[in-house]
């Protein structure tokens, strides 16, 4: 989550051609990233069924181009690597994304007034686990319906319609243990089979830190734009 005063300095310029150029250089960016995150999402697809080809087939050699590759046997063996190191790289993209969606959506409102400054602060101030898991663009938009209508029988259904998408970030996941389980089972019989294992498991212990870093900052930032909020209400009262 964007922290709001940063972006209130850029507001408080209060000349909107700087603020469209920096709106535009945000939305420049977002795309290049939304870009990258589409390729990496590629190549993810790619690794796994990779290895479900080089799992149940007999192939003992194969070639790319010009150049042969007479033993394939190590290459499943690293696929996991390579894996959890492209699921680590759609993470942070992810994150990047989030807050640039969030910087663009607030700019964009105070730039053609479409809503009060105070408002489009508190637009953001709820913030929790959910909006560090993907697809993002589906759970923010479902807990911003939950958040404007808390009838609790609409709640109860928006609820509802959440978890698919709550279960859809656990897909990435279980490809990498069901990859690992057949490592280990299979192909742990050599020093490349066993750095494969591990290394995997290392990068995804990082992508788990790197997670739970993602969710204290948003909590911490969504206290800090809710208390903004609140100031500036009492400065407007």
């Amino acid at each position: 989550m964007v922290n709001k005063r940063n972006l209130l300095k850029i507001l408080a310029v209060k000349n909107d051609r700087y603020i469209a150029t920096y709106l535009t250089r945000v939305l420049d960016n977002l795309e290049n990233v939304g870009n990258q995150e589409q390729r990496y999402s590629i190549w993810a697809i790619v690794v796994v069924f990779l290895f479900v080809i080089l799992e149940n087939a007999q192939i003992s050699s194969f070639s790319i181009a010009s150049i042969s590759f007479t033993d394939v046997d190590f290459i499943p063996k690293v696929l996991p690597v390579v894996y959890i190191y492209l699921v680590f790289n759609l993470k942070v993209m992810s994150a990047h994304k989030r807050d640039m969606q969030n910087t663009v959506n607030f700019l964009a409102g105070a730039l053609y007034h479409q809503q009060e400054t105070r408002n489009l602060i508190e637009e953001y101030r709820n913030s929790n686990a959910i909006h560090v898991l993907q697809p993002y663009g589906f759970l923010d938009t479902m807990t911003k319906r939950i958040n404007q209508d808390p009838s609790k029988g609409k709640h109860f259904f928006q609820i509802l319609f959440l978890l698919p998408a709550i279960v859809i970030p656990a897909v990435p996941y279980i490809a990498m243990v069901y990859m690992l389980i057949y490592v280990r089972m299979e192909l742990y019989d050599d020093i490349i089979g066993v750095l494969g294992f591990w290394v995997t498991i290392a990068i995804f212990m990082f992508l788990l830190l790197y997670l739970t870093k993602e969710f204290l900052t948003e909590r911490q930032r969504a206290r800090d734009n809710h208390a903004l909020a609140r100031e500036m209400e009492k400065e407007e009262g």
